[in-house]
């Protein structure tokens, strides 16, 4: 596994008097994660304002080469400030304009999307040395964002005194701990598609991991690469080797690897299904898998308890239709008493967890971002903290 740098973190410095730019993940005010990423931001603003500092955030959200237009971030202020007990929040509708007019007297400030921003987006370093004008230090807290090579995230560390905020070294301590072996017994749980990915993933893991668990699509391409009948089930027919040899290689490691022993089964992925219970491994010829069983689950439930820190990326069933996500839905709420390290990753993993109503600490919404870290060791805008 790779080496795990310290980060300069923003709990050790004397921010007193100072006026802070800090990078944060947020989402538009109709994206189930809003919430999620407002509670974030308003716990790592708390903190500074605490600490007699001032806070400029900046974010990003949307793809800028896309169709349509991207997302404002001014619908965010209202429920920010109520976040922050009614604190007046400033927006910064022009993000450079309005950063040199902003009052000494202000607070906090939140800029407009910066990925409005062409030169933000092309990574251009006069764009950041303008914000660095006017601010006294700056702080990444946004491990999503921290993929790219966006102009703030890769500059400012350059231009500014730098540290992680709370949420990016808590997301950073966590999925270290992880790959670094820190937290044994470690299971990892992979479900929902991009199989290649997630194989991937497997592999590079695998050094640290004791227990490994598999669902929707991953588990069905197992399932087929175990030449074991899965009828009309969503698979990828390209990896049916390396998934086999995956297995072969966790059997090798001693890693206790399960795939599905019984099936939800439907014929065909829609609320109008067919659906029946199927208590063996292999699916019955006109239907698909749609979920795990009730002895996988189980089985899964049982594993995955006996764990000291475990990371779980996809579902493991058709979550898009409620019926076919009770496994997922049954696995969450097993996990929600879980005291370990506990990682959930990707869209729709998050997007469950989030909807179960339950407590859980460490999201990873973005996939892309959690297998950049996985396979790399670090992200892009983490790497560039510390210069």
């Amino acid at each position: 596994m790779p080496a795990i740098m310290s980060l300069p973190r923003i709990d050790t410095a004397q921010v007193k008097g100072q006026r802070i730019l800090m990078r944060v993940d947020l989402a538009d005010p109709e994206s189930p994660f809003c919430e999620y990423y407002l509670s974030e931001v308003a716990s790592a603003v708390e903190m500074l304002l605490d600490r007699g500092a001032s806070v400029v955030l900046a974010a990003n959200t949307g793809n800028p080469e896309g169709r349509g237009s991207l997302p404002s971030l001014q619908g965010l202020i209202e429920p920010l400030s109520a976040r922050l007990d009614g604190m007046k929040v400033d927006f910064l509708a022009s993000p450079l304009e309005d950063l040199e007019k902003l009052s000494d007297n202000s607070k906090v400030a939140l800029m407009e999307n910066l990925a409005g921003e062409p030169a933000e987006v092309k990574g251009d370093k006069s764009f950041a040395q303008s914000i660095a004008n006017h601010c006294d230090a700056y702080v990444n807290n946004a491990f999503v964002a921290s993929l790219l090579p966006y102009a703030t995230l890769k500059h400012l560390p350059g231009l500014l005194e730098n540290y992680a905020g709370p949420t990016l070294y808590q997301k950073w301590d966590s999925l270290s701990g992880f790959m670094g072996g820190k937290q044994r017994p470690a299971g990892l749980i992979l479900g929902g598609l991009d199989v290649a990915g997630k194989i991937e993933l497997f592999k590079k893991l695998m050094p640290v991991l004791d227990t490994f668990a598999a669902g929707g699509v991953v588990a069905n391409t197992m399932l087929k690469a175990r030449a074991i009948g899965v009828a009309e089930s969503i698979v990828d027919n390209g990896m049916e080797v390396d998934s086999f040899q995956a297995l072969q290689k966790a059997d090798l490691e001693e890693i206790e690897a399960l795939i599905p022993v019984d099936h939800v089964i439907a014929d065909q992925v829609s609320r109008k299904a067919k659906v029946k219970s199927l208590s063996q491994h292999s699916v019955t010829d006109g239907f698909m898998s749609v979920d795990i069983g009730s002895r996988t689950l189980s089985s899964y439930e049982k594993l995955m308890k006996g764990m000291a820190s475990i990371l779980w990326y996809g579902p493991l069933g058709v979550v898009e239709i409620d019926k076919f996500s009770q496994g997922t839905k049954a696995m969450l709420k097993t996990l929600s008493k879980f005291k370990g390290n506990l990682i959930l990753a990707g869209e729709d993993t998050c997007m469950q967890a989030l909807a179960s109503g339950k407590e859980f600490r460490f999201l990873i919404p973005d996939g892309r971002t959690l297998r950049e870290f996985v396979l790399k060791g670090s992200l892009p805008g983490i790497q560039a903290l510390g210069r």
